[in-house]
């Protein structure tokens, strides 16, 4: 089978409930008979996706992958033969008004919040927690680049709000 047969789709594996070993992925086949990934408890009828052998050790449990399937021989499932983690540009916002101050980064369908004022948690309510929220993160491009433009943007945020706090009281 050639590159151009591969059947291109977005997968996330996860460790099989049947011997908490194999990385196993689901895709269901939509409407328009494109195979798209999907959850193993979704409604839907699916096949089951494994990683081959020797790309299944480099492959992080829950994150995100392009991949290239080749259908297995007894038609009940895919091997995926390519796999590439995929990576998303992020942005750093920084909200900062006369009472609200805020630093958000974007990235696929994910923010990670820095929110000195509101935060309710760690992960939010410091800098540490929001950074250290980032750093777990496989899935951002350019990441050195982002956790230091978010840095800059929560210091001075922390900064400001600090500031604003001392003059409320």
């Amino acid at each position: 089978m050639s590159q151009t047969e591969l059947i291109r789709t977005k997968i996330k594996f996860k460790r099989s409930a049947k011997d908490n070993v194999t990385l196993v992925g689901y895709v269901t086949k939509n409407e328009k008979g494109v195979y798209m990934g999907c959850r193993e408890d979704a409604p839907v009828k699916k096949k089951v996706v494994i990683p081959d052998s020797v790309l299944a050790n480099s492959i992080v449990e829950n994150a995100l992958y392009d991949c290239g399937l080749k259908p297995m021989k007894n038609g009940n499932g895919f091997i995926a033969v390519e796999v590439d983690l995929c990576l998303f540009p992020a942005v750093v916002d920084t909200v900062v008004t006369s009472n609200r101050f805020k630093v958000t980064v974007k990235f696929g369908n994910k923010s990670i919040i820095y929110d000195p004022q509101y935060g309710l948690d760690d992960s939010r309510k410091t800098v540490e927690g929001a950074l250290k929220a980032l750093k777990e993160r496989n899935d951002i491009r350019d990441k050195e680049q982002v956790i230091d433009a978010f840095l800059r943007s929560a210091n001075m945020v922390c900064a400001i709000y600090k500031d604003y706090r001392k003059h409320q009281l």
